[in-house]
């Protein structure tokens, strides 16, 4: 090991040519890594609820639509500008980018007719038997006479309605239809959806594409930036259309929020690494006062990273924010190793005749280094083995740079040390192993007191593992959240998928679930497709009803004509109604995914049936309204069975938390034995391997305790960043075990160590630290975690390590004497 570290001194030069060549062959790589947005893509794959999400996402597009919010100033009217709103819906829906918009549950723009011919079909039996029983009424006149209450409203709108409708039916239908709406819970009466205040409306757009491609995001936000520059250039030309001065238009949903993520995650993630870099060097610059370190101190982990970066980009180009944001990490984790070499080469250089031979005196602070460097790097690729791709990313990325960064600070700090160091005071805390030896039984005392205490607190750490602390905090998410609330949207839907080659099966299936959840969980609401496409035994029941019932046409045309005159109306006032009797008392008449598509009214069943290419696919939706809902959902699919599917974000929220603790156990087996076995073999014993483990041991403990006092909150991203730890942490106890084991002297190892450990440590936190600022939950997590464990993993092994150590010493010498 010294002659390679003397053969890249001699070669310092041909060697900084290959890593300059090497580090610029890997920035077309670098340049191709992209932020994922896709939350999902955090998450195990393999579990049921996640891989159902996805199909339905796949199928059905996603939640993710884009809401459009106009609103005007307190004390007006949004209905005012309801010419603006509409003309805006217009132009929208010619953009090839969008697939529907939606305007309000009855949108006049369409042709109704073939739900309004076949209104009896979509009430169901027991709705249509009260319907019947209205037109069979010996006072037909009462019922008419009701609608002359409705013509109150002077509104030509409603004038028609009644007219088309005098015994109100579709009334029945829209309260049926909006029952239906798991999207939009507004007022059916009101045109379009508008706030409870009355100030602002709602339009929903759904785009052609899931918002997880961000060029496909940055068009569509192009898209509604014209049409809103477009429709308010149309205002200011025609009055007809309102004021849009007065007008504000604003949006929110996944595609903007996607954008806003990718610009906060790559602005953090240089900022976090350029914040951590500079506290970094700067501290240096201020132990050691050296330019030369200032200068070259991020060079070996630059090139590690830079290499990392060039091999996971080669393979995965799309990186989570949260991977990408914690690349900062490297700084912090992987320059302790050079502070630990060129702390020795100072230590070497002066009673050396050359740098080279101080490079050659080098070896074992080599060893202790790579080590270090390696167990760290053990326990971030040991997350490559779990089942969480963004650990996975996580592992995959400072594994490979702390691989990477070994091995460049291994060759390049011998070759670029100076030759020539300014006479200084060595690095050393003399009075450190002074104290710890006259205090070494009260110091161990005082950690095993910590220890039962903090132990004991910790299971009151607070563990937040829902998809929600994935999402980053931006001005995009908390407006989505100010539309939930002000326009009365759900959330937290539960979703019951199903597929198949038949669609009747699937919607009889769909109804059992209809009927069992108002059966045994009346509490719950469920949105399905039986309110916009019964079932054909529904449908049929329906019509044996209208057969039974004997009314022609003809006989209704003569009673409602008479009921009217004597109500006052004039003789063809109802004449669209009657027109149509014909066909809404036909037995033979049905509604179908088929006639729905044909007529333009797809995009009315479009939440809940879509055509795949295996045949169908069927969802219905339950608002999660209380703790239990999902177990009692759960429950209902289980007992129906067939091709029930049961997920949506409660559903993958709570399947999260079952398989974190597995995996979490998988992550602690496979980091623990990585480390332990390299350590190992490094030290070939299996005493020195667990004092080298103790301050990490303690420290995790310790940390957890803490973090619990405190009331922080983990997430799933930050506890198993605590697996990182196991190789982090216990770098101070390697640095110390090594050079006790290898020297013989205590004393002297602890107040050359010791020092080197702090620094490192501030290092650390430094290049941790940085992550506390971010507004990423995880990224925000990882760093209190972070520091909380390297200040107590550094504590141990400046404390109650070399406290073990010595009372260790104290019994071989007694039992020597």
């Amino acid at each position: 090991m010294p002659g390679l570290m003397q053969l890249a001194r001699r070669r310092r030069v041909a060697l900084s040519v290959v890593v300059a060549i090497v580090a610029l062959a890997t920035l077309p790589v670098v340049r191709r890594l992209r932020i994922d947005p896709d939350v999902l893509n955090l998450l195990p794959q393999s579990g049921p609820a996640v891989r159902a999400f996805r199909t339905y996402l796949s199928e059905f597009g996603s939640f993710d639509r884009v809401y459009v919010v106009f609103e005007v100033p307190d004390g007006e009217s949004i209905d005012d500008s309801a010419p603006l709103v509409d003309r805006f819906a217009e132009l929208l829906r010619r953009e090839p980018e969008i697939a529907r918009v939606d305007t309000q549950l009855f949108d006049p723009g369409k042709d109704w007719s073939y739900v309004f011919d076949r209104v009896f079909m979509l009430l169901g039996p027991e709705a249509t038997a009260g319907a019947i029983d209205r037109l069979a009424a010996g006072d037909m006149r009462g019922e008419v006479g009701k609608a002359r209450e409705r013509l109150r409203l002077p509104s030509p709108a409603i004038k028609e309605l009644v007219r088309q409708d005098p015994f109100d039916y579709l009334g029945l239908l829209r309260e049926r239809l909006s029952a239906a709406n798991a999207f939009v819970r507004i007022d059916p009466t009101a045109e379009g959806y508008v706030s409870r205040d009355g100030r602002a409306r709602l339009v929903i757009a759904t785009p052609v594409q899931p918002p997880f491609d961000l060029a496909f995001s940055r068009r569509v936000k192009a898209v509604f930036d014209r049409t809103a520059e477009a429709v308010r250039a149309e205002a200011r030309q025609n009055a007809d259309l309102g004021d849009a001065a007065n007008v504000r238009i604003r949006y929110a949903g996944g595609y903007h929020l996607a954008l806003e993520t990718e610009r906060l995650m790559r602005r953090e993630a240089f900022f976090n690494l350029v914040g951590s870099l500079a506290g970094i060097l700067v501290l240096l610059l201020l132990v050691f006062r050296s330019a030369w370190l200032f200068v070259a101190g991020a060079l070996p982990m630059t090139v590690g990273g830079l290499l990392a970066a060039a091999v996971v980009g080669f393979s995965h180009p799309n990186l989570s924010g949260a991977a990408a944001g914690a690349s900062a990490l490297l700084f912090g984790l992987g320059i302790d190793g050079l502070v630990l070499l060129y702390a020795r080469y100072l230590e070497e250089r002066p009673t050396s005749g050359s740098a080279d031979e101080a490079v050659g005196r080098l070896g074992g602070s080599a060893a202790s280094m790579l080590l270090g460097m390696f167990t760290s790097a053990a326990t971030f690729l040991a997350l490559t083995l779990v089942e969480f791709p963004s650990l996975t990313e996580l592992g995959r990325v400072i594994g490979l740079g702390m691989v990477f960064g070994g091995i460049a600070t291994f060759l390049l700090v011998p070759a670029l040390l100076p030759a020539t160091v300014k006479p200084r005071r060595p690095l050393r805390l003399p009075g450190l192993p002074a104290f710890v030896s006259r205090r070494r039984r009260g110091i161990l005392w005082a950690a095993g007191a910590a220890t039962l205490i903090l132990g004991a607190a910790s299971p009151w750490l607070r563990l937040d593992l829902s998809l929600d602390r994935l999402r980053p905090h931006t001005a995009q998410l908390e407006f989505e959240r100010e539309i939930v609330r002000r326009f009365g949207l759900p959330e937290d839907l539960i979703v019951i998928l199903s597929e198949g080659p038949d669609l009747e099966s699937l919607l009889t299936t769909n109804q059992r679930l209809v009927d069992e959840v108002g059966r045994s969980a009346p509490g719950v609401a469920l949105f399905s497709a039986a309110q916009g496409l019964p079932t054909a035994a529904s449908q049929a029941r329906v019509a044996e009803l209208l057969t039974r019932s004997g009314l022609s046409a003809t006989e209704l045309w003569g009673r409602v004509t008479k009921a009217a005159d004597a109500e006052g109306f004039t003789p063809d006032a109802f004449a669209p109604f009657l027109d149509r009797a014909q066909r809404l008392l036909d037995p033979s008449s049905r509604v179908s995914f088929e006639g729905y598509q044909q007529h333009g009214l797809g995009e009315l069943l479009s939440p809940y049936i879509t055509r795949t290419s295996a045949g169908f696919a069927v969802a219905a939706y339950a608002h999660q309204r209380s703790a239990g809902d999902v177990e009692t959902v759960r429950a209902i699919v289980n007992r129906i069975g067939g091709p029930l599917r049961l997920t949506g974000m409660p559903v993958v929220n709570r399947e999260l938390s079952a398989s974190l603790v597995p995996q979490f156990m998988a992550g602690v087996a496979i980091g623990g034995v990585a480390v332990f076995l390299l350590m190992w073999f490094t030290f070939r014993n299996l005493k020195l391997t667990a004092l080298a483990l103790l301050p990490t041991v303690l420290g995790i403990v310790w940390s957890a305790g803490i973090l619990a006092l405190l009331g922080a909150v983990v997430d799933l991203f930050s506890l198993f960043g605590v697996l990182a730890f196991i190789g982090i942490g216990v770098d101070f106890g390697i640095h110390l075990v090594h050079r006790y084991a290898s020297e013989g002297d205590l004393t002297e190892a602890l107040a050359r160590i010791a020092p080197v450990n702090l620094v490192a440590a501030g290092i650390a936190i430094l290049g941790c630290g940085t992550l506390i600022t971010s507004s990423y939950p995880p990224l925000h997590s990882l760093g209190v975690v972070s520091v909380v464990t390297l200040a107590t993993c550094v504590a141990g092994s400046l404390l109650v390590l070399p406290a073990t150590l010595e009372v260790g010493r104290s019994r071989g010498d007694h039992k020597t004497e």
